[in-house]
């Protein structure tokens, strides 16, 4: 996840996240970057789901419709209400240092621990039992290993491209860019467990007694290795050669700082819909095409009704402001 947000930044000034690239289409942007990413996504999700078959497993019966569409239609409404998700806020932004971001993934994290608390989504997905800690099999460590070198190798040969073709074949190169990012990332949510929602709402519940920690390993590794590159890339942003490896592009770094009430807002209800459903956007997209069924569907859909359901919400809070000076 680290190398996909840090790849699509250096090579097309662009910000990884999810519910924004989802939102684009709400907004009747169809740059294909989007078509890319999106499609990356469903085909790295695919490809894990293929070698990694116990990963993708479904909801039971005890998780009822009600709740899969609540919990959807909340993360869509508070991803567009505050702009971001657990990837665009929780991953890019925290590696940006961005004050927004780390005030918006504190609220949505509690608001999902008290949300998945009080609603018992552990036991409306039949967890029983004690977490247990599994260490990674050779196998398990060996596809890792393999898909970081594929998602290392596949950004360097499209910063390469960047680099020799210049300017005149920019958006081209961007777009084959937002397909690898998007292919390294569904992997990714495949093969940590992200879209698994008994997993995720048992990281959440904090009386459940199979509270599972290991989903901090996930955004805190990804963090590990997107804070110091994305540092860099901002520090030496208009240095010649980072600025070639994109060809000529600058950063589009989110130039809103405010902390304001729609942010707030957005991060209670996005945290409320994680810890009731145990899905956000990623996820719900790679469930939708890696195990298709009637749930995966109806909360995609739900999650896009909350997303444009945020158009007349917005009004009710303070205007978004940008500050470009800092």
């Amino acid at each position: 996840m680290g190398v996909a947000v840090v790849g699509k930044m250096a090579l097309t000034g662009r910000v990884l996240g999810i519910s924004g690239a989802c939102k684009g289409f709400l907004d009747k942007d169809f740059s294909p970057w989007r078509f890319t990413f999106l499609g990356g996504m469903a085909l790295g999700a695919l490809g894990t789901s293929v070698m990694m078959p116990g990963a993708i497993v479904d909801v039971p019966k005890s998780f009822t419709f009600a709740r899969g569409v609540l919990g959807a239609f909340l993360v869509g409404l508070g991803s567009a209400l505050g702009n971001g998700c657990t990837s665009g806020h929780g991953i890019s932004g925290n590696a940006r240092l961005a004050k927004r971001s780390m005030v918006y993934t504190c609220v949505f994290m509690a608001a999902g621990v008290v949300m998945a608390t009080a609603t018992g989504t552990v036991s409306s997905l039949g967890v029983t039992g004690a977490a247990k800690f599994i260490a990674p099999s050779a196998d398990d460590v060996s596809f890792g290993l393999g898909l970081l070198g594929a998602a290392t190798a596949g950004m360097a040969a499209c910063g390469a491209a960047n680099v020799a073709l210049g300017e005149a074949h920019a958006e081209t190169v961007g777009t084959v860019v937002d397909g690898v990012a998007g292919a390294t990332f569904g992997a990714a949510l495949v093969s940590s467990g992200m879209v698994r929602h008994a997993k995720v709402a048992a990281f959440l519940d904090m009386l459940a007694p199979t509270r599972d920690f290991s989903l901090m390993f996930v955004m805190g590794g990804a963090l590990a290795v997107a804070t110091p590159a994305v540092q860099l890339l901002l520090a030496k942003r208009d240095e010649p050669r980072l600025t070639k490896l994109r060809s000529g592009k600058d950063l589009q770094v989110p130039c809103n700082t405010q902390l304001d009430k729609q942010l707030i807002a957005g991060g209670v209800l996005f945290g409320a819909g994680w810890g009731v459903c145990g899905s956000c956007p990623g996820p719900m997209l790679v469930n939708l095409v890696a195990n298709a069924n009637a749930m995966s569907a109806i909360m995609v859909g739900a999650m896009m009704l909350g997303m444009a359901a945020a158009v007349p919400v917005k009004p009710l809070f303070a205007s978004e402001k940008c500050n470009k000076s800092s």
